[in-house]
C-alpha cells in the first residue's frame, strides 16, 4: 500500500515532467498525457483546413459556418461592450454574458456558493460543482 501512495504522490503531486511537446513545448507528466496532447495539435491541423479561424490575433476559436465566426467576432472582440456589471467594471458585449458573469461576480453580495460534501470545495455555479463531483470524486 505505501508504494501506491509513493506512486501517487510522483505521479500527481511532485510534477515530474520530463515528457515534452514537440509542437509548443508543454510539459507533460507522462507519455499517455503527451501523445493524447499530441492528438489535439493535429486534430487542429485537420479542423483548421475546414473550418474558419477566427481573424482576431491571439483567438484560436474555429467555425463551421462564415455566419457564426461572424457572430463570435462581433459579440466577444468588437468594441461594443454596452453591458456593465452592476457590481464591478467589466463590460459585455452581449446581455446574455453579462447576466451569467454577475451570478459568479466576486464582488456581488449576494452570489451563491455550492460547497462540496466531500470534501469542502466551493464553486460559485452548480455545474462547477457537479463538474468536479464527477471528476474528484466519481
Amino acid at each position: 500500500m505505501e508504494e501506491k501512495i509513493k506512486q501517487h504522490v510522483n505521479r500527481w503531486h511532485k510534477g515530474v515532467t520530463k515528457y515534452q511537446c514537440t509542437e509548443c513545448g508543454k510539459y507533460l507528466k507522462n507519455k499517455d498525457y503527451l501523445d493524447t496532447h499530441m492528438t489535439q495539435h493535429y486534430n487542429l491541423q485537420d479542423k483548421r483546413q475546414n473550418f474558419q479561424l477566427c481573424s482576431y490575433q491571439g483567438c484560436t476559436q474555429l467555425f463551421a459556418t462564415k455566419l457564426a465566426k461572424q457572430k463570435h467576432e462581433k459579440e466577444i472582440h468588437e468594441d461594443n461592450m454596452k453591458e456593465k456589471c452592476s457590481f464591478c467594471t467589466k463590460e459585455f458585449s452581449v446581455s446574455r454574458y453579462r447576466v451569467a458573469h454577475e451570478k459568479v461576480c466576486p464582488y456581488n453580495p449576494d452570489r451563491k456558493e455550492f460547497e462540496c460534501r466531500w470534501c469542502g470545495q466551493v464553486y460559485y455555479t452548480l455545474a462547477m460543482l457537479n463538474r468536479h463531483a464527477k471528476n474528484k470524486h466519481g
